[in-house]
């Protein structure tokens, strides 16, 4: 027999996977679109917040791998790293979430924000090769840096606010204090 808390529990996985799936999907048609001039948004912070900051504890992990494990197999650089990264992230956020202003999205926006910036870093020096201080390298990865930060700003509230509506629209509750604690 299933009960409430298996299902609410399927519903925001499917929810929270199905939303990171379709962010992705649109962003890698927006690198595309702007690959002529090698330039790339990397916006991988933004698909860790929600589930760290909103749900339980096993399933916001459970999310945040499966997220990672699909971002590892989508990128070109070394497997594991977003996995490895979203881990103890999530881990920070989850612990952290109750001195958040979970329900305004500047909030989270500018949490987003940080945590992108840190995963950028880790990429650039885990991918830098003994480059990372010649100058052609340093102004591609500030130049991508800059531009996913703005898009960023621009599409995160627009995303979170996304998610908070599709959770209602299934019937998902946040409010609840069984959703969000462990």
């Amino acid at each position: 027999m299933i009960n409430i808390r298996k299902i609410l529990s399927i519903k925001v996985i499917a929810v929270i996977l199905f939303s990171n799936a379709l962010l992705f999907f649109l962003i890698n048609k927006l690198n595309h679109s702007i690959s002529q001039y090698s330039l790339y948004f990397f916006l991988n912070g933004i698909y860790l917040i929600f589930a760290a900051t909103n749900i339980r504890l096993k399933t916001g992990l459970f999310c945040s791998f499966i997220t990672g494990l699909f971002l590892d197999s989508m990128f070109p650089y070394s497997f594991g790293l977003s996995t490895v990264c979203f881990i103890p992230l999530h881990f920070l956020l989850y612990k952290n979430r109750y001195k958040l202003h979970r329900d305004q999205n500047w909030h989270i926006t500018l949490l987003a924000f940080a945590i992108n910036l840190l995963l950028i870093a880790i990429l650039f020096f885990s991918n830098s090769n003994g480059h990372l201080f010649e100058l052609p390298y340093f102004i591609h990865c500030t130049t991508d840096l800059v531009i996913s930060q703005i898009l960023l700003i621009l599409i995160a509230p627009w995303f979170f606010d996304f998610q908070r509506s599709t959770m209602q629209w299934v019937g998902v509750d946040l409010s609840i204090d069984d959703l969000s604690n462990t």
